[in-house]
């Protein structure tokens, strides 16, 4: 019980790490290091690596395990995935949503403006990833959401691409507008802009 609260707390925090790109491809996932990060016990992290590993987010190198490495071919297809699920999902997202969904969207939004004001790329892109679960779960569908999960969809790539501070903040608040959009179109019932906004 508090052994499988401690392993999923680490499996969801490592998760995170991995599909938003956060740690370098190749890297190798030391026991010790995350179960000091973590505060829990070797044992946790062990059983959650296990996870990502069935997972297909990590890779087995002798006894440890390594952050996977993509190429070019399997982030595409993951974006192509991610246009049919997020699409199949948003008709049913505009019959399902409920206030509570989109009051959380709404705050995730709030969110992704307080990182791009800060110029703080991983927090804005850890609430972006977490804004799109959002959205799917936001169709009521058991199935779809699982099928998003599995899918194991991660950002394009680390970063946004911007050199100054500047460059940054505005780059960051224009994907927020975009995100905004999203949400209004929600509000209104209104598909054809909700599929504009999701740039499908």
């Amino acid at each position: 019980m508090a052994f499988e609260r401690q392993s999923e707390k680490a499996y969801q925090h490592l998760r995170q790490q991995l599909i938003g790109r956060f740690l370098p491809p190749g890297s190798r996932l030391k026991e010790t290091h995350w179960a000091e990060t973590l505060q829990i016990n070797r044992g946790d992290v062990r059983q959650a690596l296990a996870r990502l590993f069935a997972e297909g987010l990590v890779v087995r190198e002798g006894k440890g395990f390594l952050v996977r490495e993509y190429s070019s071919r399997d982030i595409a297809e993951m974006l192509e995935t991610r246009r049919l699920l997020e699409k199949g999902a948003a008709e049913l997202v505009i019959e399902r949503a409920t206030p509570e969904d989109i009051c959380e969207l709404e705050e995730i939004h709030g969110h992704m403006i307080t990182m791009a004001e800060n110029h703080y790329e991983q927090g804005f892109d850890e609430a972006d990833l977490r804004f799109h679960t959002v959205f799917v779960r936001a169709a009521h569908n058991d199935r779809l959401m699982e099928l998003y999960h599995h899918a194991n969809i991660m950002l394009t790539g680390p970063g946004s691409g911007a050199i100054t501070k500047a460059g940054i903040r505005e780059n960051l608040l224009d994907i927020a507008q975009d995100h905004k959009q999203i949400i209004d179109a929600i509000k209104a019932g209104d598909l054809p802009s909700l599929l504009k906004y999701l740039k499908y």
